[in-house]
């Protein structure tokens, strides 16, 4: 029998990754002005949160509280390769959680919600203008994404977040309702670098 297995190659047993690029706060904000005004706040809003995208097609009106100033992720829609769009939780018990806010980021959000008013608490946030929830790649179409991701000056192939990972550095912890977020995160913009809102690949 052998002792150790003569396809091994020491270094070749690990795939090394680079890191993912980010956004900064300033090319976020010329994405979002590129945007037809109803996804405007859909883009600061995974900027800002880190949401997987289809965490953020399925927000409902009451999972988030301006008030306190957070977003309870509850459910996410999964799509499958034949295009079929599945409901469910998140991928695991860590995917259920309260995430802060920023102060600019609630502003927005009662402007977005004022615009379009939504008309119950179980309504979808982010939906297309006819109402129906969004799917990625009509979403990339309709918004002519690729040409408005080089206007904003960012590298072909950006796309927003479709897995965990990246987030605001200032903001990326959950908080519970209970707590106050990172000062920090009440003036996003104010010397913060980088937000991984938007990344290269899918």
């Amino acid at each position: 029998m052998l002792q150790e297995n003569p396809c091994r190659m020491r270094g070749f047993d690990k795939e090394p990754t680079s890191e993912r690029p980010t956004a900064s706060v300033d090319q976020v904000w010329r994405l979002a002005a590129l945007m037809p005004h109803r996804f405007r706040a859909l883009v600061i809003f995974a900027a800002f949160t880190g949401l997987r995208w289809g965490e953020l097609v399925a927000l409902r009106v009451r999972d988030v509280d301006l008030d306190l100033g957070v977003v309870h992720v509850v459910r996410k829609f999964a799509e499958m390769q034949n295009g079929e769009r599945v409901p469910g939780s998140p991928k695991s018990d860590a995917g259920f959680r309260t995430v802060a806010l920023p102060s600019v980021l609630v502003t927005v959000m009662r402007e977005h919600l004022a615009e379009f008013p939504p008309s119950d608490p179980e309504e979808l946030i982010f939906k297309g203008p006819k109402g129906a929830s969004l799917r990625r790649n009509n979403f990339h179409r309709s918004v002519r994404w690729a040409e408005c991701v080089a206007e904003a000056g960012l590298p072909e192939g950006f796309r927003l977040l479709s897995r965990p990972g990246a987030q605001c550095r200032c903001c990326h912890r959950s908080v519970s309702p209970g707590r106050s977020p990172n000062p920090s995160c009440q003036s996003l913009g104010n010397g913060l670098s980088t937000v991984a809102a938007v990344r290269r690949g899918s």
